[in-house]
């Protein structure tokens, strides 16, 4: 099933996406593993870059209903 938020590029680059989610899996390892306050700040901003990273190539932004 195709989510409405993601771009051709989920299914035309499989590797590039599958190294992406990996990417962000080694940085939620890190995040996982921090054990002070400046290793989770560090660990915090690789979770995000990997985010980042990812929606920018992968994702579309489209309008949600709101929660009720």
């Amino acid at each position: 099933m195709n989510d409405p938020g993601t771009t051709p590029a989920v299914w035309s680059d499989p590797a590039g996406f599958s190294a992406a989610t990996a990417r962000f899996s080694a940085a939620a390892n890190k995040l996982a593993a921090a054990t002070d306050g400046p290793v989770l700040v560090g660990a915090m901003a690789g979770v995000n870059a990997a985010c980042g990273g990812c929606h920018r190539v992968y994702r579309i932004e489209v309008e949600r209903p709101a929660a009720p």
